[in-house]
């Protein structure tokens, strides 16, 4: 299964979509974004709201193993400092968010749909693996000539996977092995996630390389999808090792499915205390699910019509469509904004939700980090 981002219609003022970068993609990548920056400085910020506690929900008691792995997550810093700088990881986060300024709300907008339906095929272009800082092993992956010009520009592969790099923490990404780049034209699926047929507990990042001009899409992009990866690595998941189980042997995957105590992803049963249990049980648990369960969440009319019934409860019709577009647009907009002070609506709930684990506000601080460092370049 893929997990998926297309250009959909948002019903917020913010169109959160991810995934893109063009053809065109050249030195010049971040022209806009240092226009931007000077547009900012003259610009009114705004001031920022004082701290609170956001709502916290309580973990479910877990097993030595899950304990365990929650303990390796916890971020090592000395008491005060976060990222060798002085103040708590929030603090440092938020110091970068203010440096980011307007590229902040840039990078949480996007594109809004023409309404046009567009063909929808997949064309794998050309994959690598992913060791480390480097992609290595290119692998033509079509006998379409049309592409040649794509395979053949390996300093275009690099320039974009160098951004990839750029964004997300080196050592915070293991689970992400292989970069494929593809095509499905332009503007339908802007990127996708999904496990490798041969470890599903090794993940395949999809980019789209007719959706590759906007710096701040990009971004938005590779921080979505890296949030799918954050929620469902095999830490998180009991990852089936079969990727065909449902179909190959149903008798034995309904046997998982039903002996699931917590809740039951299409990858494996989310552990005990895992983010994605936690989210579920805080915000998806009854009615929620009771009543997604009845739609077709690829009929986007169902699902924005099951989005107005519960408008307070979603960011946008968008994260409506699953529990794990849900979870994973939550997560790209808490880091890319502040915490939201005195939450009156589920949504903002949703959005406060990451701040219970520390280790989480400490990536939001990095990757905020990283990106500031990025569009200062």
């Amino acid at each position: 299964m893929k997990l998926v981002k297309y250009v959909m219609i948002a019903s917020l003022s913010l169109v959160l979509v991810g995934c893109s970068f063009a053809d065109e993609y050249t030195a010049n990548f971040f022209q806009d974004a240092e226009e931007v920056l000077e547009d900012m400085h003259e610009a009114d910020e705004g001031e920022y709201a004082s701290e609170i506690d956001p709502k916290v929900h309580t973990d479910n008691s877990i097993g030595e193993e899950e304990q365990a792995d929650k303990e390796r997550q916890e971020p090592v810093a000395e008491e005060g400092f976060c990222l060798g700088e002085m103040g708590t990881c929030e603090e440092v986060g938020n110091r970068y968010l203010e440096e980011l300024g307007l590229y902040a709300s840039s990078i949480l907008e996007g594109p809004v749909s023409d309404g046009l339906t567009k063909r929808q095929f997949y064309e794998p272009i050309v994959s690598y693996l992913v060791d480390g800082e480097q992609i290595v092993d290119p692998i033509p992956e079509t006998d379409d000539t049309a592409y040649d010009t794509f395979i053949e520009n390996t300093a275009e592969h690099e320039r974009i996977w160098e951004q990839i790099n750029a964004v997300i923490p080196k050592d915070k990404r293991d689970m992400l092995e292989v970069l494929i780049f593809y095509t499905d034209g332009k503007m339908n699926e802007l990127a996708s996630v999904e496990p490798t047929e041969y470890d599903p507990t090794k993940w395949m990042l999809n980019i789209d390389i007719k959706d590759v001009d906007d710096p701040y899409i990009f971004i938005n992009t590779i921080v979505h999808e890296y949030g799918h990866l954050v929620t469902l690595n095999d830490s998180q998941i009991d990852t089936i090792e079969d990727t065909y189980l449902a179909t190959n042997n149903p008798d034995q995957y309904e046997a998982l499915q039903s002996s699931c105590p917590t809740y039951f992803t299409d990858f494996g049963c989310a552990r005990q205390g895992s983010y994605l249990h936690d989210f579920y049980e805080q915000f998806w648990q009854g009615e929620i699910e009771d009543e997604w369960l009845t739609l077709d969440p690829f009929n986007e009319w169902e699902v924005y019509d099951f989005f107005e019934r519960y408008y307070d409860e979603f960011l946008h019709d968008y994260a409506a469509t699953s529990i794990y577009e849900d979870i994973t647009e939550s997560w790209t907009f808490f880091v890319f904004s502040e915490k939201l002070y005195y939450p009156t609506e589920v949504w903002e709930e949703k959005v406060n939700f990451f701040y219970q684990y520390p280790e989480l506000v400490q990536l939001r601080a990095e990757i905020l980090k990283n990106v500031a460092e990025l569009l200062s370049t």
